[in-house]
């Protein structure tokens, strides 16, 4: 859908939006998310957060296959939303099957997993910034590999900006903004999303690590880099892993080369 100025598409993107997420199993950062896809030239959006400027959590997401993307980036370790979030810059990609782009951006491995698993063929990411500081991305997916023009950008960047605000400052016990939140700090605000179920099952990750770190011996680093490992020689997703650890299902013995 094309919309006719800017304010028309914020107001549509407002319209679209459940403040306190009542209407979505995911939560109010989803329906940011579905809200963005009816609004914007994409198919699907999602948003993470990274916390502590390492732990990657995926909040919102407008279908499963957008936090099927999510995840298969984040058990190979890259891709363009974790770079996004690095440089603080928007990355696009506007062709997964253009394999010398992937290879010179050292994301074969991300691409090869996108197309195998998902419809997607294009991939935008933007860096959610505020005060300075960066909280993580709101990437965005299309299923036919075109670039995003000018005017499909500026919307983009135009939606971004009302999704970093509403994540910061809304009472979600009254759907209304607070404008005097965001004062108390970005990243605290950012942590009251961690109970929705998309950033629940991450957290089985940073369990997993800290029980190889202490079972183990290794460092927090060297722990998830075993774990991505294990997750590449088997086709698997990181969380998944994380979570038969975590419950017991999968011995520490059996994560060694």
């Amino acid at each position: 859908m094309v919309p006719t100025g800017p304010g028309d598409l914020l107001d549509r993107f407002e319209g679209r939006c459940d403040p306190r997420g009542s209407e979505r199993p995911g939560g109010f950062p989803t329906s940011l998310c579905c809200a963005a896809t009816e609004v914007l030239s994409v198919d699907a959006v999602g948003i993470s957060l990274v916390l502590d400027g390492l732990k990657r959590i995926p909040v919102g997401a407008s279908s499963g296959e957008v936090s099927l993307a999510e995840r298969l980036e984040f058990t190979v370790g890259q891709g363009p939303c974790l770079t996004a979030y690095a440089i603080g810059e928007p990355v696009m990609v506007p062709d997964i099957e253009d394999h010398a782009h992937l290879a010179a951006m050292d994301w074969g491995e991300y691409g090869q997993r996108l197309l195998t698993r998902t419809s997607f063929k294009a991939v935008f990411c933007l860096p959610l910034d505020s005060g300075g500081s960066t909280l993580g991305t709101m990437c965005m997916y299309r299923r036919s590999p075109r670039l995003l023009d000018d005017d499909e950008m500026d919307d983009a960047l135009a939606v971004r900006t009302h999704v970093v605000d509403a994540l910061l400052s809304t009472d979600l016990s009254t759907g209304t903004r607070d404008g005097h939140s965001v004062s108390n700090g970005a990243a605290h605000q950012a942590r009251r999303w961690l109970d929705v179920p998309l950033a629940l099952a991450r957290s089985l990750v940073w369990q997993a690590i800290g029980i190889a770190t202490v079972e183990m011996g290794l460092s927090s680093l060297d722990a998830l880099a075993i774990l991505r490992s294990y997750c590449y020689t088997h086709d698997l997703l990181l969380d998944d892993v994380a979570a038969e650890i975590v419950a017991g299902a999968l011995p520490l013995e059996r994560l060694h080369p």
